[in-house]
C-alpha cells in the first residue's frame, strides 16, 4: 500500500476506484472516499498512528462493494 498525495492504492490492484483521503487529524488520515463510487470509509478512534489508521482504510477499501459506477 502506498500513499500518494492523497491517494492510497494497492499494488496490482483492478479495481476502477481509489481510496481518497478527504480528511485528516494532523498526519493521520481520518476519512477517506472511494473515487468510484464515493463510498465514506471512517477510521476508528483507536487507530491512533499514521499506519495504523491507513491499514485500516485500505482494509474498509477492499472490502467494500462499488454500488456506482462514478463518483464525480
Amino acid at each position: 500500500m502506498t500513499l500518494d498525495g492523497n491517494l492510497m492504492e494497492h499494488k496490482g490492484d483492478v479495481r476502477l476506484g481509489r481510496l481518497r483521503v478527504v480528511e485528516w487529524i494532523s498526519i493521520v488520515p481520518a476519512i477517506a472516499i472511494c473515487t468510484a463510487c464515493a463510498e465514506r470509509f471512517t477510521v476508528p478512534v483507536a487507530a491512533l498512528s499514521r499506519a495504523m489508521a491507513q491499514a485500516n482504510l485500505q482494509y474498509q477499501f477492499d472490502r467494500h462493494k462499488c454500488k456506482r459506477g462514478d463518483a464525480s
